[in-house]
């Protein structure tokens, strides 16, 4: 919501008009935000008329062209010169603010007061707080392999929640950390849980490069596009990623983005805390050898399965007991 107030030394007419004009940076204000945008009188405590809103002066009308917003005062009674030094406030509800502003400096609000025949009486510009990302911490995440061996290919089940909502043309992107192996054309996002009512998330691209998975918004069938409210544990899977060596894996980052790049919610540096990557077990491990006299050389041969992938500059590493000589 948006709240609006004023205060002025000279005593303000009952049918005067408040324009508001927000500003685009950052794709600005959007109105109608989850419910229709309405506007709701308040009461300022000081004053003549201390227990109506607007200090009495009727009910308000609202209307919104772009981003200018004009509000005008019921014209019942006569505001006295303390109603207006005490203030006149009022409230916009259903708004989404703009995304972050990113290294942007922070905009200004043009306030203005109209007569009734759109005369501008005073006006002034307000500077805007700035916005920044929502914080998406470990708390709201939940990863969990299907396979936690080291390099094996699995599944990562994902589970988080969000605070900003994402434009239909907007993203999620995920990225893993250094170990992790991506595949394009082999991961999708599937078992998708509290996602939104008419959308789903697909996985639109991967860059093995940067480890990163980028979701985006699709429409259910028969459903037109739709921003992606704010997701409450959320969950999907993504699907055939190959694990890293094993321990503790390093920090995932998940960022969500307008179609524009424009940041909205964001891990911070820490990042979400890794998953373990446990050890695999070899498989059918046999020894043989060419000859078995006593302090002879002799040919060893080893046959075994592995459970995860070796890479290309990984090594085989054999241990033998305390009595051999190499």
């Amino acid at each position: 919501s948006l709240r609006v107030g004023f205060a002025i030394s000279h005593p303000v007419p009952s049918d005067v008009s408040v324009r508001v004009e927000l500003p685009a940076q950052r794709s600005g204000f959007r109105f109608n935000a989850g419910a229709t945008t309405t506007l709701i009188p308040l009461i300022t405590a000081q004053g003549t008329v201390t227990n109506t809103p607007l200090h009495g002066t009727g009910d308000p009308t609202m209307s919104i062209e772009g981003d200018v917003i004009t509000v005008t005062f019921g014209a019942f009674g006569f505001p006295t010169l303390a109603d207006s030094e005490s203030g006149f406030e009022f409230e916009l509800s259903n708004l989404h603010n703009p995304y972050s502003n990113d290294g942007l400096p922070r905009a200004e609000a043009f306030v203005s007061l109209l007569f009734s025949n759109g005369t501008v009486w005073h006006n002034t510009s307000v500077l805007l707080p700035e916005f920044i990302p929502n914080l998406i911490t470990g708390a709201n995440v939940s990863l969990v392999l299907s396979n936690p061996g080291a390099g094996v290919t699995s599944d990562l089940s994902v589970a988080l929640s969000t605070t900003g909502f994402v434009p239909p043309d907007g993203r999620l992107i995920f990225t893993f950390p250094a170990g992790f192996t991506l595949s394009p054309g082999s991961t999708v996002a599937l078992n998708q849980f509290n996602v939104a009512e008419k959308a789903a998330v697909y996985v639109a691209s991967l860059d093995p490069a940067l480890n990163t998975v980028t979701l985006l918004v699709a429409p259910t069938l028969g459903y037109g596009p739709s921003l992606l409210p704010p997701l409450s544990d959320a969950s999907f899977r993504l699907t055939s990623v190959r694990t890293p060596p094993a321990g503790t894996t390093g920090t995932f980052a998940i960022r969500t983005f307008s179609g524009t790049l424009d940041l909205i919610d964001s891990t911070d540096v820490d990042g979400v805390p890794g998953v373990e990557v446990q050890v695999g077990a070899l498989q059918d491990v046999r020894v043989s050898l060419s000859g078995d006299a006593a302090r002879q050389p002799a040919e060893y041969s080893f046959l075994f399965s592995t459970t995860g992938v070796i890479p290309g500059d990984g090594k085989i590493v054999i241990d033998f007991p305390f009595g051999y000589f190499l």
